[in-house]
């Protein structure tokens, strides 16, 4: 049978009959891959092949289930044979264990099948190629399951579990053969699990009481979670939880002690066997005297040796005091209790419960000795506690280098630690270095300690004092040898926020000699020069100063004749910058002396800088103990890993192992060159006699191409021409595989050895070479830049000519051949390379190898290969060119080559052919002829080259520039030179040869001889990059088909290690900002502008004159790049935001340097770097320049960016709204950029600023028809430090003020961008209010660097502020509505004047403000000032509270120094809890005098305030205490917490201390010393028990001790005739001065259900009782019983009857009980209620208004005659006054009381005759408090203590009732009711016209009670 065609189909045009399915599914995949999601294959018996696309998986599944009715989701099909023949494989799959529908997730879940294929249908001709298995999760093909299946019917199992991360799962299995066929299973897979946690709400720290909830969350599958209180099992709880949360119920016996516990919480599923980890939390159980302290949850229980473990902790410390700082000790232990560390603490402050909230211990776990399991340990006073923490190997060993004289870590600490105040180094137990801040610099917030970092705010600064390294000499030139020691310095930071990009951070500098550390770079001087590297700002750098103290020995062998060797001997000093050597410096004979030692200062105006790490040494460090250190600092421990394992490439003795390379950077090519000889030149050709290239990174897809290969005996020779006088090992080779016999070049693939003839190192390209190089790039030390850019060249330009609205006219012929096929395109317009590291082997006499490190190199193309272009060596038609040198400028006309005594060529003077090398035709180099014979040949080889060049010279603006200086004008157009005496380009006519001529030329006629796009993207590539030496020189031309008519010529690079600031040279030259035009004085630093030539008519030369130093560009004047940039730039921006995003940005640039970078490592680039150093090449060294491309990067894209208005630039636009014409504008950025805004539809305007901080100034470009709400935007607008507006004055002086210069203006968006601002001015005035600005826009919140924000008179911003800058000098929002300012604690502010809208006022930690000023506070609900010693607090309270309308709510002011200050005032401010600290001089009128209430409330409010020690020291007029009385409730029942009061005597007193509580027995009750609150810890049960609570406190005039006792009984005690009824319903035998008494028990019914009945203290007096007539109306109430007698038989109780035995029984021991009669009425409740009831009907019918009150009762009442003979007094009568008086009364109550219901109005009544009879008894029993207790109730004179005893206002708590007659609601007859006479008993029937005493009463449900 046929075999099946296995390769690559290339193109669509490509049959497809026979091509295995694998790879037409391949191709299917790459044609429509972006629209396809999911490919089914299918084969018949006779190999016919189906091939449907669909859009996922999903799709296919839905038309699987039913493919008839589900057409449409098929995409494509496409229907073949894989093979011809009629015989095919049988594939027999099947599943023999299904995969479980349900597990648990993450668990295993095996599948298992069959699998064999055999021909036809013999089962024993088994298939010899392997099957396969895939398996698709979720629309996902997991590779990790796929397998190779060899035939023979066993048996496979994939493990689906680990790959099911859904709650349901769809997963696909797919088995076929190598033939089409295969089968497919689908299976929906559910997974189930638990999550559970502890509800985010929950606050561990805080202390807790009985009966505390603990909500636990539990989703996933339902779970029955466990909770276990310290692992007693007698406490676990359990709580089924699905997809909810639970509150459990913590001690809710108040069983548990008090101190700390530990609760564990576990959740389990029974039905899926599932067991969660176990989450450990504790809580601390206030109660104990003694602190408690607890571990947190969150703390890591395993940890890796050298990381950081952080330790979250808690604690209570009863005895102390809010605000008090408690230290807390912290100690490393092993597991036997020896410390492994030593003390270390921290300050931590309490809050107001007396908890430390949740702080933490970083414990950095840098000493190997922690290895194993360590017991970190805190101690929080007499409590400790402990947990064991796993401290696991790293995998490396790290150690910081041993002699460290200072070191400075801010890994692991915190503001709180209690040496953070004195941050210091020690060595040998001397004190080296100490930490000074200055005067600014407080230890709050983020300031100090803070993430592993040192945080040093803009504006503060730190003195290391001790340390002035350079004090005396330590280099070689030191004058003892003793000194000559080196030294070694250290720093480690980070800054941001800057403001300027060159702001200084770091200083050591004096008379030339030091350092001087900047933001964004590093200098090291000395008397020979200074050194410097570049980094980004706001980017964590470790710089290193290491400067040797012993001369080196410097040889530098070229290894051949001509160049020779050199021996120098040079004292070295070396920069590093994150542990690499970035250059290097003979220090010669320079001291390393400061004539005035200085001492090393850190910290910067313009920016905020973080300190991580400082070292001093005195020692000069070697590079690998400068690597060590720098992965020991790295605070990140998996960063600090990998730092450590990468570098672990060398060899005791300190050199590269080839062994230790292959484990630290496993996936780097390398490559081993066996060669006796090096070459040294590329006329020294040497021969390898084996090359072994390995590389790890290769995979399959590729091919052969980059490959591993093995080759035999070659030829290798050195390449370049510069390289020539570079040392040995440093040049490059040119390596020729080409062989005396075959088979000696093998590629090494995982199936064996395939023999080669040819290689390719470019993916996706088939054609290979022969020719390669190995490019070391010496000048170049990085290694990275030419590899860089020639292949993300090719990455851009790809996405550039693919992406949808791309430029596809930018590719070459080939390239777009792939492209229309559908292909990736492979082919370049650059050379391919990789980076790889080269050793070389050699052998001894006995045969053994020794493999030694040669550096690292680039495996990169030949420059003559042509396979990568796509081209051919054996086409005539693929030509490129490049340009030999730096002369070219397309300046002169090229003519055809003649033979003038051999070959005469002007052309390939100029140029010299890549591709083809050679001519087809001569076999001479293209282009040349070696006889007279060849020249016509070559002429037409350069044919096209010359058409396009004279074209391009014909174009060129600098030869009619030229002209011009040479014959004084421009040349006149003529016919025999031009063939026209003019032309016109567009609408301009042009008769002379100007460079506007040119220019029209150019742009008209370009597309016959140069792709645009080509030429621009290769322009802006190259700028952008600053290759600065491949503009002329290194540049190639090429054509895809030099043969036709107007062939079209494209721009290709080659050698770009000149880009990214760098030279030809190899110097660190050139500014970020620089462009195409500019020129640069190194000198002096200054840029300039290349302003054209001068004509030296002597000489006849042109030289190139600038306003600063020369061209930065070689081949400025070239004619074609001159065009481009003139002509094309509006092209140039638009094709950069294509290039911008199709990779040429910094991310992305960055990242595929850095890619490149990790083949290699810092060890090696040090090694490399050596190299430099021991030869004497010191002006190449640069390292890996990591950082410095970083820089480059960052600030070139920003700077491009705001040139083209596109990017960053274009994302960070502050957005404002304008009304009129205004004031020019005013830019100021921190660093060089193009300033661009655009006033409203006007387009961008931009100017190039590359001054940073200098002002770029636009005049206004709103018209005055336009102006009314224009749309204002300024770019980079996070990259402002200020913007103003200006106008000219007459004498032509600029002057600026702020934004209100341009008027009526609103900030719409992206104010929060401006983060560098310094000002804002927005400073209208009254008469010229910006009523436009809004809330909206208004953020100042992330305008950290502000300086200054003035925004007068803007009417419509009403919102409060808030300024995030600590850097902040001057505010004002005087006329400014603002509601409140927020600002953060610093000592810049000295100005700030504040509207009188403002709402909240917060000032903390404001130093020095000295003039505050406030407009009104009319407003203000909140003032917060603390740490403000220039504000005069009591001027903004006092105007605060000198208003009818009080609303100051909260405050909150420390260092008060009032005087004079009123009583009231402070009794408000105690009210509403303000908290103050300082002195209080009250006023000392009487009227402002203390009482006891009022100094309780102060005492509550602010302590003791007697003490001057107190936060709040008050002064004022004193009265003594005599004695104390305790208010509260003397039973109670309920657990709960009961508030007791101790009153003073006499009330007045207010001279005493605070009063302390404290109860005798705690057993049922505690009792809080401070507040008096006591807590019942359980509901009463049995028996009466009591306790005694006692209120002690000290007369401050004497001394004297004085106390109150109180016994509490804790049970429910029964309501006693006597007690005093409390307005809340409750009622006590004891006076409780805390409550209103609102009457007295006086009768209580016995019957359960009974009432109890209180007399009011309210004594209204006389009334009558109500309509007295029988008719007209009638007075007899239908509703009211009429009594005519007493007791059913006798009429009256007769005057001073024997009362007591009318009263009581016989045996006188209870009252008597009347059956009949008035006294048998005991509803006076019911009585008045009935009577109301008729007044309101009598009213009613007279058409009189119902009284609703009682002054409404007393006007319509008096509104009538009192004179019992006048016609109108009938109608007083009808408002039944007595009953009235009593039904309306309502007693008062304390403020915050709340009046029972019955005591509320409407249900006092008057007494009836039984009930007044009781009350008339216990007023006969008297007002003396008898000397003995009566016998029986009724014989306790009840209203005697109560008449005895005064209120809290003075008032008498019970008045005697009156010796008089008193009504009672009990209706006698209509004209009568009755009363009892209170002096003699009398009881009986009274006129209802007569005037009688009233006595409310009220009754209470017992079961109320």
């Amino acid at each position: 049978m046929a075999e099946k065609i296995e390769k690559d189909i290339l193109d669509i045009s490509t049959p497809w009959e026979g091509y295995s399915g694998e790879f037409v599914e391949k191709f299917i995949k790459k044609l429509f891959g972006e629209r396809l999601g999911y490919l089914d294959k299918t084969s018949d018996e006779t190999g016919k092949a189906t091939v449907r696309g669909f859009a996922s998986v999903d799709s296919y599944n839905e038309w699987a289930a039913d493919p008839d009715n589900k057409q449409s989701l098929i995409l494509t099909q496409v229907e073949f044979y894989e093979q011809t023949g009629s015989a095919d494989y049988t594939l027999a799959a099947r599943i023999t264990q299904q995969p479980a529908s349900t597990v648990v997730k993450g668990a295993s879940n095996i599948v298992k099948f069959t699998y064999n294929s055999y021909y036809g249908s013999d089962s024993a001709d088994l298939d010899s190629e392997p099957g396969y298995a895939r398996v698709i999760i979720n629309s996902t093909v997991v590779d990790a399951l796929s397998m190779t299946l060899p035939a023979g019917g066993q048996e496979f199992s994939i493990d689906l579990g680990p790959y099911l991360t859904q709650e349901t799962n769809s997963v696909q299995l797919t088995i076929g053969n190598a033939h089409g066929k295969s089968r497919q299973w689908t299976f929906t897979l559910d997974t189930r699990e638990i999550i559970l946690a502890i509800d985010d709400s929950y606050d561990e720290s805080s202390v807790r009481d009985a009966g505390w909830l603990l909500r636990v969350a539990c989703r996933g599958t339902s779970a029955e979670v466990h909770l276990i209180i310290d692992d007693d099992p007698l406490t676990e709880q359990l709580a089924t939880i699905n997809n909810s949360t639970y509150d459990f119920i913590i001690d809710a016996a108040d069983a548990l002690a008090y101190g700390s516990h530990t609760i564990k919480l576990y959740a389990t599923n029974a039905e899926y066997g599932i067991t969660t980890d176990v989450i450990t939390t504790s809580f601390i159980k206030r109660g104990l005297s003694s602190p408690s302290v607890c571990i947190g949850k969150d703390t890591a229980r395993k940890a890796k040796l050298y990381g950081t473990a952080s330790i979250p902790y808690y604690f209570y410390f009863p005895t102390g005091n809010p605000g008090d700082i408690v230290t807390v000790n912290f100690v490393v232990l092993d597991k036997s209790g020896t410390a492994l560390s030593s003390v270390t603490s921290q300050q931590v402050q309490l809050l107001n419960d007396l908890t430390s909230g949740m702080q933490e211990w970083r414990l950095t776990l840098g000493d190997n000795a922690y290895l194993g399991t360590i017991v970190p340990t805190i101690q929080v006073g007499t409590a400790s506690t402990s947990f064991e923490l796993e401290v696991i190997s790293a995998g490396v060993t790290l150690e910081a280098a041993s002699e460290c004289k200072v070191h400075l870590s801010a890994a692991g600490r915190t503001n709180a630690d209690s040496d953070a105040e004195d941050w210091h180094s020690e060595y040998g137990g001397v004190r080296t270095c100490t930490v000074v801040r200055s005067d600014n610099f407080d230890l709050i917030g983020d300031n100090g300690f803070h993430n592993d970092g040192f945080h040093i705010k803009a504006g503060k600064s730190i003195t290391l004092s001790g340390l002035s390294p350079f004090a005396a000499d330590f280099g070689v030139n030191a004058e003892a040898s003793a000194a000559r020691t080196g030294k070694t310095i250290e720093f480690e930071f980070e800054t941001g926020n800057c403001t300027n990009i060159d702001a200084q951070i770091i200083r050591c500098l004096n008379d030339g000699i030091g350092f001087v550390v900047y933001a964004n770079r590093v200098e090291l001087h000395c008397a020979a020069g200074e050194i410097h590297t570049l980094y980004c700002d706001e980017q964590r750098v470790r710089v290193g100063f290491c400067i040797d103290g012993q001369t080196t020995t410097c040889v530098n062998d070229t290894g051949n004749s001509e160049q020779g060797s050199t021996t120098t001997y040079a004292n070295i000093a070396y920069m590093y910058v994150n542990g690499v050597i970035v250059r290097m410096m003979n220090y010669d004979t320079s001291e390393s002396r400061q004539t005035t030692p200085q001492e090393v200062v850190i910290g910067s105006p313009d920016c905020d800088v973080i300190l991580y790490t400082v070292r001093v040494y005195d020692k000069s460090l070697n590079y690998r103990q400068m690597i060590d250190n720098y992965a020991y600092d790295t605070p990140d421990l998996e960063a600090k890993i990998a730092i450590a394992k990468r570098n672990d490439v060398l060899d005791s003795a300190g050199a590269v192992s080839l062994a230790k390379v292959l484990t630290a950077l496993p996936n780097t090519p390398y490559i081993i060159w066996e060669m006796k000889q090096l070459p040294t030149s590329k006329n020294d050709p040497r021969t390898c006699d084996r090359t072994v290239f390995v590389n790890p990174q290769w995979n399959e897809e590729l091919g052969y191409a980059r490959a591993s290969f093995t080759a035999g005996a070659h030829e290798i020779n050195g390449d370049g021409t510069s390289s020539n006088n570079y040392p040995l090992p440093y040049k490059n080779w040119a390596e020729t595989f080409e062989f005396n016999s075959d088979n000696a070049w093998v590629v090494n693939l995982p199936e064996g050895d395939v023999v080669i003839t040819k290689f390719s190192i470019t993916p996706g390209v088939e054609a290979a070479e022969t020719d390669f190089v190995h490019k070391v790039n010496f000048a170049s030390c990085e290694g990275i830049f030419n590899m860089l850019a020639m292949n993300v060249y090719q990455d851009i330009l790809v996405a550039v000519a693919t992406a949808a609205s791309g430029y596809p006219s930018i590719l070459t012929a080939r390239q777009a051949e792939q492209d229309a096929a559908g292909l990736n395109i492979t082919f370049r317009q650059s050379l391919s390379g990789f980076p790889e590291i080269g050793f070389r082997r050699t052998f001894d006499n006995a045969g053994n190898p020794t493999v030694s490190f040669l550096s690292l190199y680039n495996f990169i193309n030949n420059k003559y290969s042509p396979s990568m272009f796509g081209y051919s060596k054996k086409s005539d038609k693929n030509q490129i060119w490049e340009v030999d040198d730096n002369i070219n400028f397309f300046m002169s006309h090229l003519d055809e080559a003649k033979w003038n005594d051999g070959f005469d060529s002007l052309t390939t003077t100029l140029y010299y052919a890549r591709v083809p090398k050679k001519s087809l035709v001569t076999g001479e180099k293209l282009g040349i002829a070696g006889s007279s014979d060849q020249v016509s040949q070559a002429n037409v080889e350069t044919a096209a080259l010359r058409r396009f060049h004279n074209w391009i010279q014909s174009c060129n603006p600098t030869v009619a520039e030229r002209y011009r200086l040479r014959y004084g004008n421009y040349r006149k157009l003529s016919i025999a030179e031009d063939g026209y005496e003019q032309y016109t380009y567009g609408e301009e006519v042009f008769t002379t040869d100007t460079p506007a001529y040119r220019y029209a030329k150019f742009a008209t006629e370009y597309s016959r001889y140069l792709n645009k796009w080509s030429a621009i993207f290769y322009f802006i590539f190259l700028t952008y990059h600053l290759g600065t030496d491949s503009m002329d020189k290194n540049m190639s031309i090429a054509c895809d088909d030099v043969t036709v008519d107007n062939a079209n010529w494209l721009v290709f690079i080659r050698d770009t290690d000149t880009i990214n600031l760098f030279n030809n040279s190899g110097l660190l030259r050139w500014m970020f900002f620089h462009e195409w035009g500019d020129s640069f004085d190194a000198t002096t630093g200054q840029t300039g502008t290349v302003l054209g030539e001068t004509y030296d008519a002597a000489t006849g030369t042109y030289t190139a004159t600038t306003s600063a130093g020369t061209p930065i560009f070689n081949g400025r004047l070239s004619g074609l790049w001159d065009c481009v940039a003139k002509v094309w730039e509006a092209d140039i921006k638009a094709m950069y935001v294509a290039m911008r995003s199709g990779g040429l940005n910094a991310s992305a640039l960055f990242a595929k340097y850095k890619e490149y970078w990790s083949h290699w490592c810092e060890a090696l680039y040090n090694v490399d770097g050596m190299g430099y150093a021991n030869t004497g090449n010191f002006s190449m060294a640069y390292g890996d320049k990591l950082e410095l491309t970083r820089y480059f990067y960052k600030y070139r894209q920003r700077y491009w960016d705001s040139k083209c208005a596109t990017g960053e630039s274009s994302s960070n636009v502050l957005m404002l709204r304008l009304w009129k014409r205004g004031a020019g504008v005013a830019l100021r950025h921190y660093c060089p950029i193009y300033a661009s805004l655009n006033w409203g539809s006007g387009g961008v305007k931009s100017q190039r600023n590359i001054e940073a901080g200098s002002p770029a100034y636009f005049e206004n470009g709103i018209t005055a028809s336009g102006a009314n709400e224009v749309t204002f935007s300024i770019y980079d607008a996070d990259l402002l430090t200020e913007i103003s507006t200006y106008t000219v004055g007459a004498d032509g002086t600029t002057i600026e003020k702020g934004l209100e210069g341009l008027g009526q203006i609103d900030i719409q968006t992206n104010l929060p961008k401006c983060r560098r601002l310094k000002r804002l001015i927005l400073a209208h005035t009254a008469d010229t209010p910006n009523t436009q600005l809004s809330n909206s826009g208004f953020d100042l919140s992330a305008c950290t660097m502000l300086k200054e924000v003035v925004v007068t008179y803007n009417t419509s911003l009403t919102r409060a502020v808030t300024i995030a800058s600590e850097m902040i000098e001057r505010i004002d929002f005087r006329g400014t509505p603002i509601v409140g300012i927020t600002l953060p604690s610093t000592d810049s502010l000295t100005e700030m004047r504040l509207p009188a809208t403002i709402q909240r006022l917060r000032l903390s930690g404001l130093s020095k403000l000295s003039t505050f000023t406030i407009e009104g506070a009319d407003s203000m609900t909140q003032v917060d000032i603390s740490g403000c010693p220039g504000v005069n607090s009591q001027i903004i309270i006092e105007a605060c509270l000198n208003r009818e309308n009080r609303i100051l709510a909260a405050v909150e002011i420390d260092g008060v120094a009032w005087t004079n200050f009123s009583v009231d005032h402070l009794l408000y401010l105690a009210q509403i809890g303000a908290k103050l600290s300082g002195t209080i001089n009250l006023a000392t009128s009487s009227s402002s005098t203390i009482n006891y209430e009022q100094k309780a409330v102060l005492m509550q409010a602010f302590g003791d305030i007697d003490d001057p020690d107190n936060d709040l020291y008050v002064i004022y007029t004193t009265r003594n205490i005599s004695a104390l009385h305790i208010t509260g409730s003397s039973y109670i029942y309920k657990a709960g917490k009961y508030e007791y009061k101790a009153v003073p005597s006499p009330a007045s007193a207010n001279y005493f201390t605070p009063i302390k509580w404290s109860i005798d027995d705690e057993t049922y009750a505690t009792i809080d010393e401070n507040t008096g609150v006591l807590t019942l810890k359980n509901d009463a049960t049995v028996g009466e028990p009591t306790a005694v609570i006692t209120a002690t406190t000290t007369r401050l005039s004497d001394g004297v001790a004085i106390s109150i006792s109180k016994t509490i009984g804790f049970y429910k005690r029964a309501v006693r005739v006597g007690d005093f009824a409390y307005a809340d319903g409750t009622f006590d035998d004891v006076l409780d001065r805390n409550k209103t008494v609102v009457g007295i028990v006086y009768q209580i019914d016995e019957a359960e259900d009974g009432l109890i009945r209180i007399v009011g203290r309210h004594r209204p007096g006389t009334a009558t009782w109500g309509i007295n007539t029988q008719s007209n109306p009638t007075g007899d109430i239908p509703t009211l019983k009429n009594y005519t007698n007493y007791n059913g038989s006798t009429s009256y109780v007769p005057e001073y009857s024997d009362w007591e035995s009318l009263y009581l029984t016989p045996d006188g021991d209870a009252f008597r009980e009347f059956t009949a009669g008035s006294f048998s009425d005991w509803d006076g409740r019911g009585n008045t209620q009935k009577i109301i009831a008729y007044r309101n009907e009598m009213l009613l019918l007279a058409d009189l208004d119902i009284p609703n009150s009682l002054a409404e009762l007393d006007e319509k009442y008096n509104e009538f005659d009192a004179d019992s003979n006048s016609e109108d007094y009938i109608l007083r009568l009808y408002y039944y006054r007595a009953a009235s008086i009593c039904n309306f009364y309502e007693p008062s109550v304390m403020e915050g009381e709340v009046l029972a219901d019955a005591y509320k109005q409407g249900n006092w009544y008057l007494p009836s005759e039984g009930e007044l009879s009781r009350l008339y008894w216990y007023h006969r029993k008297g007002y003396t408090i008898p000397d003995t207790e009566p016998e029986y109730d009724h014989s306790i004179p009840i209203f005697a203590k109560p008449r005895n005893l005064v209120d809290n206002n003075g008032d008498t708590l019970f008045p005697q009732i009156t010796n008089s007659w008193h009504w009672s609601s009990t209706e006698y007859s209509a004209l009568y009711s009755w009363d009892i006479y209170f002096y003699s008993g009398y009881a009986g029937n009274l006129t209802r016209g007569y005037a009688s005493y009233v006595v409310p009463v009220a009754a209470i449900e017992k079961s109320k009670v």
